[in-house]
């Protein structure tokens, strides 16, 4: 069949158009499938969340199933994390989804190892400003952008969706620019568990917070050798966190009578400036193993 030049089917730009519905069609039809199988990886997941772990924790969760949810109050991809909590976020598609737009939110919910994340610092995109999910990029933590004034606390969480089921990594960072009491920095290892992590290193101090659905729990602190640029290293694995600054060793919790799903999730960083018109600190170095 030959069409006629200009006639509707011979229009530029309609091949396009329909190759993107096509796209946007298969891709309607294939994510109840997806869903459906993370969905069921999901109860999978449930089923080994409850039995009882080798270290004799309480709290099993026999016979919880897990609901599909749009939204949640943190990040709950399918995945260990997700069966934990009874609750699957899914990625909603709607008329207004674009083919694009569907294939950058699958490129945001795809799972990472952490070997896969290497140098995050080189990547902003795949970062989120905390509390604030139109900006993104972790340029107020290296200096590349100064905070708004008025501002005395910045923070960023690195692919909250797609490193939820960490439970195994090493974070290596270099910062500087830390001045007396009045600024420090942050790195919160098991973000977005109901477990987090919280450490603070300052001048000549740094602290390790733990956190749980009660609130705040345990704090233990270290001396430092006072000087604006510390190295540190934080070791995370399903029953520890172990910290060492400068290449001496900080401090360490260890995990508590919890399932360590319950605890999986990758981290943040944040800065922090109490006195106006002095430098912020900064992470200058970052990498994931």
């Amino acid at each position: 069949m030959k069409f006629k030049p200009g006639s509707p089917a011979n229009r530029p730009g309609r091949p396009l158009l329909r190759a993107a519905l096509g796209l946007l069609t298969a891709a309607v039809v294939a994510l109840p499938f997806t869903v459906a199988w993370h969905y069921d990886a999901a109860r999978r997941a449930v089923a080994e969340q409850a039995a009882p772990p080798a270290s004799g924790a309480v709290g099993a969760r026999a016979g919880v199933g897990a609901t599909l949810t749009n939204n949640s109050a943190r990040p709950l991809p399918a995945g260990p994390r997700a069966a934990a909590a009874g609750q699957v976020q899914r990625l909603e598609v709607t008329r207004d989804t674009t083919p694009a737009g569907l294939l950058r939110e699958l490129a945001r919910w795809t799972p990472v190892a952490p070997s896969d994340a290497d140098r995050p610092l080189s990547h902003p995109e795949h970062w989120q400003t905390t509390g604030d999910t139109g900006r993104a990029g972790p340029g107020a933590l290296t200096g590349e952008i100064r905070p708004p004034d008025g501002t005395d606390y910045v923070s960023a969480a690195y692919r909250p969706l797609a490193t939820a089921d960490w439970h195994t990594y090493r974070l290596r960072a270099t910062v500087n620019g830390l001045h007396g009491t009045s600024s420090g920095v942050g790195i919160t290892v098991r973000a977005g568990s109901e477990h987090p992590v919280a450490l603070s290193v300052g001048h000549h101090t740094a602290s390790l917070t733990t956190s749980g659905p009660k609130g705040t729990g345990d704090r233990r602190t270290c001396r430092l050798a006072p000087a604006a640029e510390h190295r540190i290293t934080v070791s995370v694995t399903a029953r520890r966190v172990r910290v060492s600054i400068d290449g001496e060793p900080c401090t360490s919790v260890r995990a508590g009578r919890w399932r360590a799903a319950e605890g999986a999730g990758g981290f943040s960083l944040s800065a922090r400036n109490e006195r106006a018109g002095q430098g912020w600190p900064r992470f200058t170095s970052l990498k994931v193993e």
